[in-house]
């Protein structure tokens, strides 16, 4: 049992560093962008320490089959405790109330034709350099090769001054590139606009082409004093439509002479690079666009945002470049044989006939949803590790000032955007973390042709970075491998273990078919029978800190319109009222939160065998939000059995580097009452010490954040324990909420849970 069996330690020690690069560890999760997923060795060492007695370290890397199993994920998100069962060999259910959720679990889980997908990706590439290649191409200031290829385009919002008209920038400093990757400061000059480089952050020096003096501060900071008249500008100004941008800078690739010298090539855009925007901006304007959709935003949390910044559709998101871009990548994948959920028909032309079967066209159908994320003008511009930020980087709709618009097939290092060939590894997160034998191309990283091995490319967010990830993702699903570490003359070894027998999906060649039941609802109307699963393993939401089916809506708006026969896309947004997360926009507060967790906990408990675990993650700054889930725990008439530290996110991401939020969960862990003696209440202060220690046994500092979270969640352990057997489930929400805020409020711990009785 989990509760016996489960090594704190061990566990620790794989899910920190699974989250370092976690397309290493599971490459399987770059099918396409969900958030916060968690680790998948945690999901792996929960069904190992639940159905197997062996201590948890000697088995973890051997090949084991849960077949006879179900396991079930009333909140399947990404897909990751599914995943897991799945490939352990357990017959697993799914279902989720966002549609993008069912698609992208289910291509996931589907399997593929390595070589059909490459067939069909390479075809679709060779394409749409054929449609949109010129558009991405510039001239090198070094050598002046009129083929070098675009990287990134860095666009600057502009204002009109309300004093004199003028536009104006709205930069909030000039630093283009950092003196990390590339060997010096990079500037733009106020005046004459060009860019220039400097070894001094102190004395950055005079401008070598008109003689101002460069400086890294710049002039936008909610309020900007137009250069030409004085006057004060505020921004932004959501009344007067979409804003404007200007490009002036960009990041380039040159064959010819990139590799002459140290470092990244920039340049400020010339007279050729502001023809093709014009080019592209007629081309935009006389495009009869059938996929680029024109629906409007929907208000809400996240979307508000972008109102306040004046886009109103979706298609404000974009600009003419892309809009172009897209267009012509949908027709492109829409081209491979008829409907996407349908038999193959007659292939479109991309680059010469490609035929394709119904899960290539799906995969290719995915592919351009998740390139979505770098394809607008919401990204930004690292100017440390000089790539593109994808727009949900921080979990959210980052409006800046600065955006950064990426090459749309991809560059690779020894060629052109337009007509290149290769198979490809990936720079969008660590490069050379694909498993062994793993390439694009297939066993040893060949492409097939010529014995050449495979190209790199350069940069991120383009077709050949996303279709490479998805072709390692799906070779994984086939061959998968655990990374083992074991230390060795004072240093770390990494070994690649493969998982012979162990493989992801409802069918392989040559094996026997598994049952995979995916849903599109809410968890509370999933409809499972009674005593039919033997685990329940989730990651529930966390109240409201991600709003997922308002991002979610951004790939959806477009995916629909590639797949307007798939009865899950039927409706214009994936947003439902019943989604459980916390939504001042839709009116969703806590008491929403508790009463809809608690009728999926309900479901899933009633569809538990008798002494089944009801697994879950959670953790979250605000004490107020463990009052759902310890009510949504007793509703169901489940007690708390153990209440486990694990790593659940990377201290480094976006959007908690420099923050005080915890990067780990407690997994609770729950079973029915009456299956299992009354577990005793724990001392708060004795468990959290015990956390402590067997996290730092793994080489984890704990902070302040983490022992917060950490003792909330054996607080929420022991309010379940203490109530079960006198809770009222048939009070109503308030009430019940009322109560655990009492209860709560009794441990005397007023630092730790503030002013939690006003909070319900």
């Amino acid at each position: 049992m989990i509760e016996t069996n489960f090594d704190i330690p061990f566990v620790a020690a794989l899910a920190v560093r699974e989250k370092q690069i976690q397309q290493s560890y599971r490459p399987v999760i770059a099918v396409h962008k969900w958030f916060a997923r968690r680790p998948g060795t945690l999901f792996r060492s929960l069904l190992l320490s639940e159905f197997f007695d062996d201590p948890l370290p000697d088995i973890f890397y051997e090949s084991l089959d849960l077949s006879g199993k179900t396991v079930a994920d009333p909140f399947m998100g990404g897909g990751t405790p599914l995943l897991e069962a799945n490939r352990l060999g357990a017959e697993v259910l799914g279902r989720d109330i966002n549609p993008m959720s069912w698609w992208i679990v289910g291509r996931e889980i589907e399997d593929l034709d390595p070589a059909a997908y490459r067939r069909a990706a390479e075809g679709l590439r060779r394409g749409l350099g054929l449609e949109v290649g010129s558009l991405y191409r510039t001239r090198c200031v070094r050598c002046g090769n009129p083929r070098a290829s675009a990287k990134y385009y860095l666009w600057v919002k502009t204002a009109v001054c309300r004093g004199c008209g003028r536009q104006i920038d709205l930069l909030p400093g000039n630093l283009v590139s950092e003196n990390v990757r590339h060997p010096r400061f990079v500037l733009v000059c106020v005046r004459c606009g060009g860019l220039a480089e400097t070894d001094s952050k102190s004395e950055p020096g005079p401008c070598p082409s008109c003689g101002e003096s460069l400086k890294f501060s710049g002039a936008a900071g909610g309020r900007v004093a137009c250069p030409g008249c004085g006057t004060a500008n505020a921004f932004p100004d959501g009344g007067s439509g979409p804003p404007r941008h200007r490009l002036f800078a960009m990041e380039y690739h040159c064959p010819e002479c990139g590799r002459a010298r140290p470092g990244r090539l920039f340049k400020a855009p010339d007279e050729g690079d502001l023809a093709i925007l014009d080019e592209a901006g007629k081309r935009a304007g006389q495009n009869d666009f059938r996929f680029v959709p024109d629906d409007p935003i929907p208000p809400g949390d996240e979307t508000d945002r972008l109102f306040r910044w004046g886009y109103r559709r979706y298609r404000d998101l974009f600009n003419d470049r892309q809009l172009v871009g897209l267009e012509a990548c949908a027709r492109l994948v829409a081209g491979f044989g008829g409907r996407l959920g349908g038999r193959a028909g007659r292939p479109g032309q991309p680059g010469g006939a490609v035929r394709a079967d119904g899960a290539v066209r799906r995969a290719l159908a995915t592919n351009f949803s998740d390139l979505l994320r770098y394809q607008n003008m919401l990204c930004r511009y690292d100017t440390r590790v000089l790539k593109s930020l994808d727009v949900f980087s921080v979990h959210g709709f980052p409006v800046g000032l600065v955006q950064c618009e990426s090459n749309m097939l991809g560059v690779s290092r020894g060629g052109s955007s337009e007509d290149d060939d290769g198979a490809f590894d990936d720079d969008d997160g660590a490069r050379g973390n694909k498993s062994p034998g793993e390439g694009y191309g297939g066993k040893g990283g060949q492409d097939g042709k010529d014995g050449q091995g495979p190209v790199v490319p350069v940069g991120s967010g383009g077709w050949l970075n996303v279709m490479a990830k998805y072709a390692r993702a799906k070779a994984w699903c086939r061959n998968p491998v655990e990374v083992r570490h074991e230390s060795r003359g004072g240093g770390e070894r990494k070994i690649i273990v493969p998982m012979a027998g162990e493989w992801v999906g409802e069918k392989k060649p040559g094996h026997k078919a598994r049952r995979v039941s995916l849903s599109v609802g809410d968890a509370a109307s999933a409809g499972w029978k009674s005593n039919s699963v033997d685990a329940v393993l989730t990651d529930p939401p966390y109240f409201g800190n991600v709003q997922y089916a308002e991002l979610m809506d951004f790939c959806y708006v477009w995916l629909r319109r590639l797949c307007p026969d798939e009865p899950a896309f039927l409706k214009p947004t994936a947003r439902s009222e019943r989604e459980l997360t916390g939504n001042e926009t839709m009116g969703r507060g806590l008491a929403h939160f508790a009463s809809g967790l608690a009728e999926a906990f309900k479901t899933s408990a009633r569809a538990l065998r008798p002494g089944g675990p009801l697994a879950f993650t959670f953790h979250h700054n605000d004490p107020a939000a463990y009052l759902p889930v310890t009510q949504a725990v007793l509703d169901a008439g489940l007690v708390c059995t153990a209440a486990l530290p694990c790593p659940g996110e990377m201290g480094a991401s976006v959007h908690i580097r420099g923050t005080s939020s915890s990067t780990l969960d407690t997994v609770f862990v729950c079973r029915a009452a009456g299956s299992v003696p009354p577990p005793p209440e724990d001392d708060q202060d004795a468990a959290l010490a015990s956390d402590i220690g067997r996290l730092n046994e793994a080489g984890l500092k704990v902070t302040p954040g983490d022992r917060r979270c950490l003792r909330l969640g054996h607080l929420a352990k022991n309010l379940v324990n203490r109530l079960a057997g006198s809770w009222d489930a048939g009070a109503d929400t308030p009430a019940k909420l009322k109560l655990l805020a009492r209860e709560a409020g009794r441990t005397g711990d007023a630092e730790l849970l503030g002013n939690l009785a006003g909070k319900v």
